[in-house]
């Protein structure tokens, strides 16, 4: 795997925060919100950084966090490997939520998954001692290769190795959608 460059990366046009002194948690690829508001609620002392790349999402996103007073939501409109570089520094998360990132199932694309990015390093980095990275999906070969990278890459320990159950609340549009037609979504949750 090559190193990660940050040089490399071009800085997004969404500008940096002030980040809270309080727990800090960053959802990649936040969609229209439901987990954020979910997140605001259960965590009203903790501060969630929900990044969405696309216009139509980050919209959605965003009346949902006013709609929802999630005073403790900070939206990002931006490709969060760029934003993450640039205005995380090191030690300053408490944890990640990648919720049903896109897998790349082509032959030849598994560097385009988060867990086999060089940037996946510089992410854990940005963890303070004792942090999580948490990651759900719904296809199979997604699941066996991002539990295998980030315990013999990235040298995590999987924390939580579960089903998720057709039962339970969806945290995201996606989880909702493939719960209902019968998917096995499955959740990791890695330690460092």
């Amino acid at each position: 795997m090559r190193p990660f460059n940050p040089a490399a990366v071009p800085k997004p046009q969404m500008g940096p925060v002030l980040l809270p002194r309080g727990p800090l948690f960053v959802e990649v690829g936040a969609g229209q919100g439901l987990f954020a508001v979910q997140f605001s609620r259960a965590h009203f002392d903790t501060t969630l950084i929900a990044i969405e790349r696309t216009q139509e999402r980050f919209a959605r996103l965003q009346q949902r966090i006013i709609n929802n007073h999630c005073q403790n939501v900070i939206p990002i409109r931006a490709n969060a490997v760029n934003w993450i570089t640039h205005y995380l520094p090191a030690r300053s998360v408490d944890g990640y939520f990648f919720w049903y990132p896109n897998p790349y199932p082509k032959p030849g694309q598994q560097n385009k998954r988060f867990h086999a990015m060089p940037f996946m390093g510089y992410v854990l980095q940005t963890l303070k001692s004792g942090s999580t990275i948490t990651l759900a999906t719904n296809k199979k070969f997604y699941y066996a290769e991002a539990k295998t990278f980030m315990a013999e890459v990235w040298g995590m320990t999987c924390l939580v190795d579960r089903q998720i159950m057709p039962s339970e609340l969806p945290r995201t549009h996606f989880e909702k959608k493939y719960l209902a037609r019968g998917d096995v979504c499955r959740e990791l949750q890695f330690g460092i």
